[in-house]
């Protein structure tokens, strides 16, 4: 017989090893046990993000949206923000910066278009920002941010680069130290 593999958003069959894995006990965050799960992960996330030396990784635990949140704490009162949107998801940044007092500026594409990186320089040299962030792969229009470009365009008008990566780390090559990528958040 034939194993069929459900290839869509879920929900689906996973694999046995997997369920199991989650079917053993809760184990102590201070225990030695956990402490070298969380070693393992941590230079996990380390190797496929491509940082090297100067890079910390850290587990939040909660939601895609709970890591995004976590960047507000780069921000102070009156910083200003550069949001470069491919969609949906790039979208939220701005709801999620407007409730704090800082300045976005959200730079959108046409629905299933890339941001013109003429559009992105001009918006970045009108001004300079605390932060520009991106998404790398925008799902809601199966779009993939040409990282290297729109970097070169924003890197002389931003302190801080940012790269939502919840689509894409593990997933899509990303090399945070060749990049300049001062930060990135997934899930």
């Amino acid at each position: 017989m034939t194993e069929k593999i459900l290839m869509h958003v879920g929900p689906s069959r996973g694999n046995i090893e997997i369920s199991e894995s989650a079917a053993v006990h809760d184990q102590g965050f201070s225990s030695s046990e956990f402490s070298e799960k969380m070693r393992y992960t941590l230079n996990g996330i380390l190797k496929i993000s491509g940082a090297r030396t100067g890079y910390r990784p850290f587990v939040i635990p909660g939601s895609g949206t709970a890591a995004m949140e976590s960047l507000s704490t780069f921000l102070s009162p009156g910083d200003s923000i550069l949001v470069l949107s491919h969609g949906t998801f790039g979208d939220r940044w701005k709801g999620i910066f407007s409730r704090y007092p800082v300045k976005v500026n959200v730079l959108r594409s046409a629905p299933g278009k890339h941001l013109s990186i003429d559009d992105i320089r001009n918006a970045a040299s009108d001004h300079h920002y605390r932060m520009a962030i991106m998404t790398h792969v925008e799902t809601s229009t199966g779009l993939r941010a040409d990282l290297n470009a729109i970097i070169e365009a924003v890197r002389d008008f931003a302190d801080i680069l940012a790269v939502d990566s919840v689509a894409s780390l593990g997933g899509e090559k990303l090399d945070l130290a060749s990049l300049g990528i001062d930060v990135t958040v997934s899930a």
